[in-house]
C-alpha cells in the first residue's frame, strides 16, 4: 500500500470516528484512537515533505556534479584510491608496531644484562 493510499484510508477512518455517535462505551474507545490517528497523519505528511525536499536536493547535487565534471567513474576511482591508501597506512603501522614489540635479539640480550 502506497503512503498516499494509506494516508487516504487513515483520513477516511478518522472522519468515520468523528461521525460515530456516543452511544456506548465502545464509541468512547474509538474516540480515544482519534488523537493517535491525528499524530500519525501529521507524521506521514512530514515524512512525505522530507522525501520531496531530499529528492530536490539530490537532483541539485547531481546537477552541480555534472557542471563540475564529476562522474560516477571518477568518484569510484577516488574511493578505491582512498581505500588503498588506508590499507597501506594500516600495513605500515602494523609493521612498526610488530617491530617495536619484537626487538632484535641483540637488544633483548642487552636488556637482560642491564637488569
Amino acid at each position: 500500500m502506497s503512503s498516499g493510499a494509506m494516508l487516504h484510508s487513515i483520513l477516511h477512518f478518522a472522519s468515520y470516528l468523528t461521525w460515530y455517535p456516543f452511544l456506548c462505551q465502545r464509541s468512547f474507545r474509538h474516540v480515544k484512537l482519534q488523537e493517535p490517528l491525528c499524530w500519525l497523519v501529521s507524521i506521514d505528511e512530514e515524512i512525505q515533505t522530507l522525501r520531496q525536499v531530499l529528492l530536490a536536493k539530490c537532483r541539485r547535487q547531481q546537477f552541480l556534479k555534472r557542471q563540475l565534471g564529476i562522474t560516477v567513474i571518477s568518484e569510484l576511482r577516488d574511493e578505491v584510491t582512498r581505500g588503498v591508501d588506508t590499507i597501506q597506512i594500516f600495513c605500515k603501522n602494523a609493521h612498526v608496531t610488530l617491530a617495536a614489540s619484537n626487538p632484535p635479539k641483540k637488544l633483548r640480550i642487552i636488556a637482560l644484562i642491564l637488569q
